[in-house]
């Protein structure tokens, strides 16, 4: 008892002496010398047991000369907030954590540290939290989800969690033990897990406590739970169930423990772990992977590992706006702990190259990624089904050049997202505060949020089915269920296409019934007779379908409803039944073809044209044997059309027909009204190959100008918003073909090139010129950040014949070789060299 009392004695006055200090930090009584003068109890005495208050999380400890001890119920009395570390090298530092901490911390601490803590894993904390605060001693947890996703990490958050709420004690203990380490020796790994008698096998010769045992009163975290062995998990059935286990070689004295086991796995839950062992793991937490997660979480997630970075090399790390781009958009197999060390070596790579150029900022530049890395993201985006929606997201980012500090503890975000899908711009809450202060208007604050208002409701009807915009969906639904009724009665078959055609016709002449409209029933007959017309299978399915519409909608239709819909029908399975001519879309980048044949389909309403994509990576011979099948699948005996944009792709055809002996026909440099126009026609019963051919040449310069300008724009404007659409396709067919590079960034540094080039050589025909330079030269920028730029053996002899060019290009292009830290090859200026020499000589002509 008198041990006790005099604990809480020396509590009770080191809480008065840390009040004393927090108000006044010149008064500093909080040594055991102090408190030992101040109570009169024996120096060693006030030592031992202010270590023992430490132990039990009571009191904050200061490692300094001397040791000094803080209350940490008044210090987090003062800011009231919890102080998340219970050690401090210095008197310094733990003022430095104490005036940062008030309002930082949140009840949800730690997991409010995680990035996508109110995002990606709102729902995985929501778990946890619910796990452990589950009586009397929480739930025992799986955690799934891929390598590298934070498993380890989360497991350790839940372990603070339910040390800070008190679930567990301060100083509880927290075991980790990764089963994979001893799968191969299954023996090992239970005598590791559970311990061992004496003489319970050759060698023991003494009692031995395993991990579960040094986890009593805490928490065991098991990492690839799915390599303990069924032994092992039965082992682990006695301590969920009844609290008590035995070691190895015992049989009669079991050992008793409180153990929450967390457990943590890659691989699918069903099929590597036992059924009964799952039933008594009550939750499963699922935890994201990388591609998983949206474009503000990858953000931070990239941030976190520079600046941590830029700590672990204590210098100053600047970071090239590309290099961020190029993170952005790759997915690490190992997601975070991939992305991790992939960042890291990319700064090692920086750092060794700071320290022969002996800079004081270290620059981190595309160059400075390991040759494995830039491989595997260039082929993992020359796939045509890879997913483009990240760099049409990035888009929507503004990225300078970044810098990180070594002691940089600053949380704000450093990119400006801009109209992110879903997210309230972030100017709305500053202009409420404005308006809120009186510094600010109603009209600015109402014109923001009904902007706002719009964006979410387009958002809306784009993800709303394209027919309920122009029939109701009242209509369509009785319509759709009419249909499906009738086709079941009568095998039989309507496509959706027939039903939307159908649900718009009767939502238009419900509308004309409601008005008044007067019907000419012989008009739908057109050449055929009534009696004809009744003994076709079709108009008995139409008298049903006239029947159940008029009654079900309560409306009086006409009589001619039932041929006009008989007419209907037999010319729907007429369409698709004949043989329709073959459509694909040939074109060079990742996803253009691709793209210009689901836009005629969706126009059309069709699912007829076919792109394939050829991609950087994609040799022309890949690409042939894929043409050729598809040329095989999708013909019906009619042949197949052949829509390219440019160079080999434009000589499939021929090759093609030869092979298989199918007719084709190819039109090349084609463009979106042509695919359109082209898709339509093909499915035509009466089109032929060749007629289609023709029409779509002749008139491929009149299909898609039926837009009509308005009046009051004037000559100038119409020039300007031309050239600003020229420039957004240029971009974006760029786009289709870079990987690393930034379309709108490439093209903005080779016009200037451009410009520079025209203006001291004699070339007439800037803009012939211009687009052959642009792709020629942002391949051949790319190339050399690939390091695979093009060898040739005879680039010598092409600058020797026009050295004042060669001297002209290799000074001009320094700007660019610095912007993207490369090195231009000699081969690559001579090919440069020759196109321009060829456009030189063009001009002469």
């Amino acid at each position: 008892m008198l041990k006790i009392k005099r604990k809480e004695l020396i509590l009770k006055t080191l809480d008065k002496n840390t009040n004393d200090f927090l108000n006044d930090t010149n008064i500093i009584k909080l040594d055991a010398m102090e408190l030992s003068v101040e109570l009169g109890i024996a120096r060693y005495n006030v030592s031992r047991d202010l270590n023992q208050l430490f132990e039990e999380n009571k009191v904050i400890k200061i490692t300094s000369r001397p040791v000094l001890f803080i209350s940490r119920k008044l210090a987090e009395e003062k800011v009231e907030a919890r102080i998340p570390f219970q050690r401090f090298e210095n008197l310094e530092q733990f003022m430095d954590i104490f005036s940062e901490t008030k309002g930082k911390y949140s009840k949800d601490f730690p997991f409010s540290e995680l990035v996508g803590y109110d995002g990606s894993l709102a729902n995985a904390v929501r778990q946890a939290k619910a796990a452990l605060l589950y009586p009397p001693n929480g739930l025992h947890t799986l955690l799934s989800g891929p390598s590298g996703s934070g498993k380890t990490t989360f497991a350790r958050f839940m372990y603070q969690y339910a040390v800070q709420v008190g679930q567990l004690y301060p100083n509880a203990p927290y075991v980790v033990f990764n089963c994979a380490d001893y799968s191969n020796n299954q023996h090992l790994l239970l005598d590791h897990l559970f311990g061992h008698s004496k003489h319970a096998f050759t060698g023991a010769e003494e009692n031995k406590n395993g991990l579960v045992e040094a986890a009593d009163g805490g928490v065991l975290f098991l990492d690839e739970i799915h390599r303990l062995p069924p032994e092992g998990q039965e082992m682990l059935f006695s301590i969920i169930d009844r609290g008590e286990f035995y070691r190895l070689g015992e049989s009669e004295k079991s050992q008793k423990v409180n153990v929450l086991i967390i457990g943590a796995t890659t691989e699918n839950i069903q099929d590597n772990i036992l059924t009964t062992f799952l039933r008594r793991i009550p939750l499963t937490i699922n935890l994201p992977s990388i591609s998983d997660r949206d474009l503000s979480e990858r953000v931070q997630l990239i941030y976190f590992c520079f600046k941590q970075e830029a700590k672990n090399i204590d210098k100053i790390l600047q970071v090239n706006e590309d290099v961020i781009r190029f993170f952005l958009q790759y997915e690490p197999k190992g997601n975070i702990g991939e992305l991790k060390n992939d960042i890291q070596l990319l700064c090692a790579n920086a750092l060794v190259d700071n320290i022969s150029h002996n800079e004081k900022i270290i620059k981190v530049k595309l160059s400075h990624l390991s040759p494995y890395l830039i491989d595997q993201f260039y082929f993992s985006h020359s796939d045509e089904k890879s997913d483009s929606g990240m760099r049409r997201k990035l888009k929507f980012v503004k990225i300078g050049d970044l810098e990180f500090t070594p002691n940089d503890n600053n949380k704000k975000d450093p990119f400006l997202l801009v109209n992110e899908e879903n997210d309230l711009p972030t100017n709305i809450p500053n202009i409420y505060q404005e308006y809120i202060d009186n510094e600010g208007t109603l009209a600015s604050l109402k014109g923001q949020i009904q902007k706002h208002v719009q964006q979410k409701e387009q958002t809306q009807e784009v993800k709303q089915q394209p027919i309920f915009k122009i029939v109701s969906r009242h209509n369509f639904e009785i319509t759709l269920n009419i249909l499906k009724k009738v086709a079941q009665q009568e095998d039989y078959y309507f496509d959706d296409n027939n039903i939307e055609s159908l649900a718009l016709h009767l939502d238009t002449l419900i509308e004309k019934v409601n008005e008044g409209y007067s019907f000419h029933d012989e008009k739908f007959l057109e050449h055929k007779k009534k009696g004809q017309v009744e003994k076709e299978k079709e108009f008995q399915i139409a008298k049903k379908i006239y029947q159940e519409v008029s009654s079900r909608l309560q409306v009086e239709l006409p009589e001619s409803e039932t041929y006009f819909i008989s007419l209907y029908l037999k010319a729907m399975n007429e369409k698709y039944t004949k043989q329709k001519i073959g459509v694909l879309v040939l074109m060079h980048g990742e996803n253009a073809a691709g793209d210009l044949a689901q836009t005629a389909n969706k126009l059309l309403n069709v699912n007829h044209a076919v792109g394939l994509n050829m991609p950087l990576s994609q040799t022309v011979g890949n690409t042939l044997e894929s043409a050729t099948k598809i040329v095989e699948e999708i013909d019906q005996g009619k042949g197949v059309v052949l829509l390219s944009d440019m160079g080999s792709l434009n000589m499939f055809g021929e090759i093609i027909m030869s092979k298989l002996g199918i007719q084709t026909k190819t039109i090349k440099m084609v463009t979106t009204p042509m695919v359109v126009e082209a898709t339509r026609k093909a499915m035509l019963p009466e089109m032929s190959l060749e007629k289609l051919e023709q029409d779509i040449i002749e008139q491929s310069t009149f299909i898609g100008n039926s837009v009509q300008t308005s009046n009051d724009q004037s000559s100038a404007n119409i020039v300007v918003e031309y050239e600003n659409r020229r420039r957004e396709k240029i971009i974006y067919i760029l786009e289709e073909n870079l990987i690393f590079l930034d379309g709108t960034t490439i093209y903005d540094l080779l016009e200037e090139q451009a410009k520079i080039i025209v203006s001291n050589f004699p070339i007439e025909s800037y803009e012939d010129f211009w687009i052959k330079f642009l792709f020629h030269t942002s391949n051949m920028v790319e190339r050399a950040i690939r390091k695979e730029q093009f060898e040739r053996k005879e680039a010598f002899i092409v600058i020797d014949q026009s050295p004042n060019l060669y001297r002209f290009l290799k000074s001009n292009f320094s700007s660019i070789e610095n912007r993207f830290a490369i090195n231009i090859a000699d081969s690559e200026f001579s090919y440069l060299m020759e196109l321009i020499d060829v456009c030189i000589k063009s001009t002469i002509k």
